[in-house]
C-alpha cells in the first residue's frame, strides 16, 4: 500500500510542477494554470484560469480564435445531433439563461462586424430548416423571441403570448406578410386628441401619386466580394410599385415622414387612412348639401349660379361612377353662345388619348367605355372655344 502511494505521487508531482494538469484535493481541475495556494481553483473544472465563482466550467480563449469547437460526425444517430445542449432547472430570485452570449469590448472597434449569436442552417428537409427556432411553452406569457434596440434590454412585461416581440424599431429588406395587421390604438393610450386640421380633400388631390421601380442598393460589407439588399431577381426589384413620393408628401404631411440613419426618407402610409376618411366624410357633406337645397350655388372663379343657371352656363362635372370598370358617364353643361367644344381624355403624362366633339348645347352627357382604356388613372378636359374650362381625374380598374 505504501509503495502505491509513493508512486501515485510520482506520477502527480511532476504535472503540478509543469502546469498541465491541476486536481486539487477540493476536487476543482484545471489546464494550463499556474497553481498557487493564494488562487485557488473556483470553477470545477477551468482551463487557462482559475475559474469564477458558482461556475461549472470556466474556459479562457485569451489569444486563440475559437474559444470552444464542437464537431459531431460519423453515422447519423437515431434522432439526429445537437452541437451543444443546455438544460437549467429555473430558480425565483433572478434571471435564468438557457444559454447567455455576449461580444463587446471596451471601446467601437474601426473596422469588423460583432455578432451576440450567429446561427447558420443549411441542406435540412426542405421546408424544414430554421437558421434560429424559439418557442414558448404554453403556461406561460411572454415571447419565443424578444429583440431589442437598447431600450430595454433584460426586456418587457408581457400581458400575452407573442412568437416574436421587438422593443424598437425593425426595418425589412424584402416583402412582408401576414394575416392580420393591427394597430394600437386605445383611447387610454392618447392625450392632446382633436379633430384633425385642414380640408383633407384638397390636401389628398395635392399628393402625386406615382409608379415606379426600386433600384438595387450596394453594401458596404468591407470585404472584396459586391453584396447587394436585394437579391438579383426578387420582386421587389422587378414589380412596379405605387406610392408617393416622401420629400414631395413631407411639404403637405411632414409628420408622416421618417427619416433613417443614412438620410433616405420614409412614408407612413398606415396614418395615411384617417385622411381618406376625413376626404370621404368631406364629399359626403357636399353630397347631402346638393341633394336636400332646391338652388345650390356653385362658384367658379368670381362667378357665382345657382342650379336654374346651370343649363346656361359651361361646366365640367365629375364622371359617375369613379372609379369605374365597364362604362362611367362624364355630364357638362355647354353655354348656348360657345362656338366649339370638345371632351379631351389625357393620360397621366399628359399625352392625349382621345377627343369628343360637344355639338349639343345645355346639359350634355359623354360616355366613356372601359375597354377602350387601360386600366389606370386619366385626366379629362373640357375645352370651349380654345379654353380649359375645367379638368378632372378619372379611374378605371379591371
Amino acid at each position: 500500500m505504501k509503495k502505491k502511494n509513493l508512486l501515485a505521487c510520482a506520477l502527480v508531482m511532476p504535472l503540478v510542477a509543469n502546469a498541465q494538469f491541476l486536481v486539487e484535493q477540493s476536487g476543482n481541475a484545471a489546464v494550463g494554470f499556474e497553481y498557487s495556494t493564494t488562487q485557488p481553483l473556483l470553477s470545477k473544472f477551468s482551463i487557462n484560469h482559475r475559474g469564477v465563482n458558482n461556475t461549472l466550467a470556466y474556459f479562457n480563449g485569451a489569444g486563440y480564435k475559437t474559444g470552444l469547437y464542437v464537431f459531431c460526425s460519423g453515422s447519423t444517430p437515431t434522432g439526429g445531433r445537437t452541437g451543444i445542449s443546455s438544460n437549467i432547472q429555473i430558480t425565483n430570485g433572478g434571471n435564468n439563461w438557457g444559454m447567455k452570449s455576449e461580444a463587446m469590448g471596451p471601446s467601437e472597434l474601426s473596422s469588423g462586424k460583432v455578432y451576440g449569436l450567429q446561427s447558420n442552417a443549411g441542406r435540412g428537409q426542405s421546408g424544414y430548416t430554421y437558421g434560429v427556432s424559439a418557442a414558448i411553452y404554453p403556461l406561460s406569457n411572454g415571447a419565443g423571441l424578444y429583440a431589442s434596440g437598447g431600450n430595454n434590454p433584460d426586456g418587457v412585461y408581457m400581458d400575452q403570448k407573442y412568437a416574436a416581440y421587438f422593443d424598437g424599431k425593425v426595418k425589412i429588406a424584402g416583402s412582408l406578410t401576414v394575416t392580420e395587421g393591427v394597430t394600437s390604438s386605445d383611447l387610454r393610450l392618447k392625450e392632446n386628441i382633436r379633430p384633425l386640421e385642414g380640408r383633407g380633400l384638397d390636401n389628398i388631390m395635392d399628393m402625386n401619386v406615382v409608379q415606379y421601380n426600386l433600384k438595387q442598393i450596394e453594401l458596404d460589407m468591407e470585404d472584396t466580394i459586391t453584396h447587394y439588399l436585394y437579391e438579383k431577381d426578387s420582386p421587389v426589384l422587378t414589380n412596379t410599385h405605387f406610392g408617393l413620393i416622401a420629400q414631395e408628401l413631407q411639404t403637405i404631411y411632414p409628420n408622416l415622414i421618417r427619416e433613417d440613419g443614412n438620410g433616405y426618407l420614409a412614408v407612413n402610409y398606415t396614418e395615411l387612412i384617417p385622411v381618406l376618411i376625413k376626404s370621404i366624410q368631406e364629399l359626403k357633406l357636399e353630397l347631402d348639401e346638393l341633394k336636400t337645397e332646391k338652388s345650390v350655388p356653385i362658384t367658379r372663379g368670381d362667378l357665382s349660379m345657382s342650379s336654374e343657371q346651370i343649363a346656361s352656363q359651361t361646366l365640367l362635372l365629375q364622371n359617375n361612377p369613379n372609379p369605374f370598370t365597364e362604362s362611367t358617364t362624364i355630364e357638362c353643361s355647354v353655354s348656348n353662345d360657345v362656338q366649339s367644344a370638345s371632351l379631351y381624355i389625357y393620360d397621366m403624362t399628359g399625352a392625349q388619348i382621345d377627343v369628343h366633339p360637344i355639338t349639343a348645347r345645355g346639359d350634355v352627357s359623354v360616355k366613356i367605355a372601359g375597354s377602350s382604356l387601360d386600366a389606370g388613372i386619366y385626366m379629362y378636359s373640357l375645352i370651349a372655344d380654345g379654353q380649359v374650362i375645367d379638368t378632372k381625374r378619372m379611374i378605371l380598374t379591371k
